[in-house]
């Protein structure tokens, strides 16, 4: 077994969840399907390897199973001839890092397993990394040694 493991975990500060660790599962990938449009996932995804080989994985993957999602008609995979949603456990957060794990030769991912929206925010609450922007430094002034940085939010 090739595990990718992640380097933090949480404990949700959000209901559901409010105080809970949630349970982290060796996710085996072949079972794992993605939700994510391939278009938009293959558009960020050069940056994103780039940081995963570099930094690895912060946090668990989030995953689900059909009867449990809430974007069912929207993203869930459907058969390719019929158009129905194909039963099984899928990724909610985190196509982009069991789509890397796979490439890489990793039959397991650390993941989050949750039954709701609602359970799935609490946990993005506390993982969601905002993308900073590093706009100026100043230097310490002359009367004293007070300096700030400045920074803005990458959409």
């Amino acid at each position: 077994m090739k595990l990718l493991k992640a380097m933090k975990r949480v404990t949700c500060q959000h209901a559901p969840l409010k105080g809970i660790s949630p349970k982290v599962v060796d996710v085996p990938l072949k079972d794992l399907m993605l939700t994510a449009d391939n278009n938009w996932m293959m558009k960020r995804y050069p940056n994103f390897k780039k940081s995963i080989e570099s930094k690895g994985m912060m946090y668990p993957i989030i995953y689900t199973n059909m009867k449990n999602y809430w974007l069912v008609e929207k993203r869930w995979p459907k058969d390719a001839y019929s158009g129905i949603p194909i039963p099984g456990i899928a990724v909610h957060t985190g196509n982009k890092r069991v789509y890397w794990a796979k490439e890489n030769g990793y039959t397991h991912i650390e993941g989050y397993y949750v039954e709701s929206k609602e359970e799935q925010a609490a946990i993005i609450r506390q993982t969601f990394m905002y993308m900073l922007s590093l706009i100026h430094i100043s230097e310490p002034t002359r009367l004293g040694m007070i300096s700030y940085a400045v920074f803005c939010l990458k959409k």
